[in-house]
């Protein structure tokens, strides 16, 4: 999905090419990294542009992202 929004996105460089890797596997997340090369005056609207597209197709594909969780166990006595 991310490559696709990726070849799709015309500011970015096709050269080098872009790098989009799995490079960690965490407790509760899989973090990917996604290096991409464009001019410097679109650098961050087409980081929050890229990332506001991953975060959609994501929902739209059933991919969600996870986050830590916490279960709180109360002891009582009788």
């Amino acid at each position: 999905l991310i490559q696709t929004i990726v070849d799709a996105e015309p500011r970015i460089h096709k050269d080098p090419e872009p790098f989009i890797r799995v490079t960690n596997l965490g407790d509760s997340s899989v973090d990917i990294t996604c290096r991409l090369w464009c001019e410097a005056s679109d650098y961050w609207a087409l980081k929050f542009d890229t990332i506001d597209s991953v975060k959609k197709s994501f929902d739209a594909n059933g991919i969600s992202i996870p986050y830590p969780h916490m279960a709180m166990v109360q002891k009582t006595t009788a």
